[in-house]
């Protein structure tokens, strides 16, 4: 269970940071298109990683049986 805690929070946290750097994007308005600003690498990175499978929400389903019980069958869940 320990490791479906770690794994939420991170994804949460992710996501967090997905949203704050969107807001400031949006709020840097031309300047947020050019690669000179790090706002433009910033965003790009987040959407990269919220890509990536380690991320994806068909994983709450492997958390959600750690939380109740089950054995999660996940090879990220495995021990």
């Amino acid at each position: 269970m320990q490791l479906a805690d770690v794994w939420i929070a991170s994804c949460e946290a992710a996501k967090e940071a997905r949203d704050m750097v969107s807001e400031i994007y949006a709020v840097a308005g031309t300047s947020s298109l050019y690669k000179k600003y790090k706002i433009e690498r910033a965003h790009r990175d987040i959407y990269a990683i919220l890509q990536h499978g380690m991320v994806q929400p068909h994983w709450m389903n492997q958390a959600g049986m750690a939380y109740i019980g089950l054995t999660p069958t996940g090879t990220m869940f495995r021990t």
